[in-house]
């Protein structure tokens, strides 16, 4: 058995593989700039994404079985781009979220799989359990939808925390 791999492609892009799944989490697969900046409260305003994907990304990304989104409401475009998008129906990609995005993400034409927002969803030989967090805090935080971090177990491989945007305080619930 091969041990679980974790790819880092941008930020928030990542490729989780172990046996012969791969997930595909946050998929922000435009070529940089591609995207208007992010920044409108600061005087630094690049263009999105900052760096292009590295050269190992079409490799990676061509093993690809399934993805999960953490949160694509209010324009969170740095967690799943129209590239991403593209990417995901061409391939008839499965894509794991939760039930308030579910609708936004078939009206894109993507094979939707919901999690189950109050305890885990069985996944191959494990579960994967959305972990409420909070996304921001203050008037910012009021602003924002609030999503979830995703505790990943699979059997016979390390148990995996993926934290989304979120402000780190405390894993509650998690055995």
């Amino acid at each position: 058995m091969q041990a679980m791999d974790i790819t880092q492609l941008r930020n928030a892009t990542v490729v989780v593989a172990y046996d012969d799944c791969r997930i595909l989490v946050d998929p922000m697969l435009s070529r940089q700039g591609a995207i208007p900046p992010f920044r409108y409260l600061s005087g630094q305003r690049r263009r999105n994404p900052i760096v292009e994907l590295p050269d190992e990304a079409p490799a990676v990304l061509e093993t690809v079985t399934h993805a999960l989104i953490t949160h694509c409401r209010k324009g969170h475009v740095d967690h799943l781009d129209r590239a991403g998008e593209r990417w995901l129906r061409e391939r008839r990609i499965p894509v794991l979220c939760m039930p308030d995005d579910a609708d936004y993400l078939t009206r894109l034409g993507l094979q939707i799989q919901p999690l189950n927002a109050q305890g885990p969803t069985a996944f191959r030989q494990g579960s994967i359990t959305p972990i409420p967090c909070l996304h921001g805090e203050g008037w910012i935080g009021r602003l924002m939808v609030h999503g979830h971090g995703y505790y990943i177990e699979q059997a016979g491989e390390p148990s995996l925390y993926i934290a989304g945007d979120t402000v780190l305080t405390t894993m509650c619930g998690v055995a």
